[in-house]
């Protein structure tokens, strides 16, 4: 797990890489911040790094900071990619939190296989 944490701003994302075995396969890297007072915001850029037809995707787990105790916001999912990508995952902030956190990875999709996931990147901010 690759944690950082800050007050304000955009924390820092990645590389972080889905492997198979010790070759990795997809990556990915972006930011998190306060996107106006309004949004929690992953602006994520993701590759698939092989041709190999199975596509890359960034997955996002949103938690906001409720009274001392960290609340699942559910997750979300950016488009799939046989090449390269980038975009935002956002979620509401939520008036009574102090903070929001996300855990980020990117995996490849193996239809109906288990994915080649990455280890969380967790990032956080104080509002």
């Amino acid at each position: 797990m690759l944690i950082w944490e800050g007050s304000c701003g955009r924390q820092a994302v990645g590389p972080i890489y889905a492997k198979s075995g010790q070759t990795a396969i997809g990556s990915a890297d972006g930011d998190f911040a306060n996107n106006g007072g309004v949004y929690a915001t992953v602006g994520a850029n993701w590759r698939d790094l092989r041709d190999d037809g199975m596509p890359t995707f960034v997955r996002v787990e949103f938690f906001f900071l409720v009274e001392g105790k960290w609340e699942s916001a559910g997750s979300s999912e950016s488009a799939r990619t046989n090449t390269h990508a980038s975009g935002p995952l956002s979620r509401r902030l939520r008036h009574e939190a102090t903070a929001a956190r996300a855990a980020i990875h990117v995996c490849v999709d193996r239809n109906a296989l288990p994915d080649f996931c990455s280890r969380d990147a967790i990032v956080s901010f104080n509002y």
